[in-house]
């Protein structure tokens, strides 16, 4: 076993952790630091992602931002790539694809940007791609929070997509 701290001299949260199909651990989160372990930061808090080996060495860590906050909530592995799901300052779920080392590959950003964000994603069996979320987009009336059911395809575009909620807030 190994116990390691990972980040900066500001803070950082983590949100998720996830197994690799080769034992590595890639964990999810937003930055506030922009030193230590943390590459950069692009402004107020930064999607982070980063990898620790079978012996806890940091492998890789990256960040992916705006000058205002953005969140890395949880990561899916692909046979070829990394799907890291999350927020950015523009209210919109994101959607970020990296290589297995980490290096930015596209983005997708996806509602209508009122305080839309991605919490986690799942591989289907037929090969396309189920995320669940929270939206304001879908309530104009009360602007209130509605859980967010996505189906995607391959290229990352919906292809069905529910809102669960009423007037209140359902997150």
């Amino acid at each position: 076993f190994w116990s390691h701290c990972f980040g900066g001299t500001n803070y950082e949260i983590p949100n998720k952790t996830t197994l690799t199909t080769d034992g590595h651990l890639l964990v999810t989160a937003y930055t506030y630091s922009s030193n230590g372990d943390v590459p950069g930061n692009q402004g107020w808090a930064d999607g982070w992602i980063f990898e620790v080996g079978m012996s806890g060495a940091l492998e890789w860590s990256k960040t992916f931002g705006s000058p205002s906050f953005d969140n890395f909530n949880a990561v899916l592995e692909t046979n070829t790539n990394y799907l890291v799901v999350g927020s950015n300052a523009f209210g919109g779920g994101w959607i970020v694809t990296l290589d297995k080392q980490g290096n930015f590959q596209s983005e997708k950003i996806l509602g209508l940007g009122n305080d839309d964000a991605i919490f986690d994603i799942v591989a289907t069996n037929q090969g396309d791609y189920i995320f669940s979320g929270t939206t304001r987009s879908n309530d104009t009336l009360h602007f209130s929070w509605d859980a967010w059911i996505a189906v995607l395809d391959t290229s990352l575009n919906i292809k069905s997509q529910r809102f669960f909620g009423g007037s209140d807030d359902e997150m």
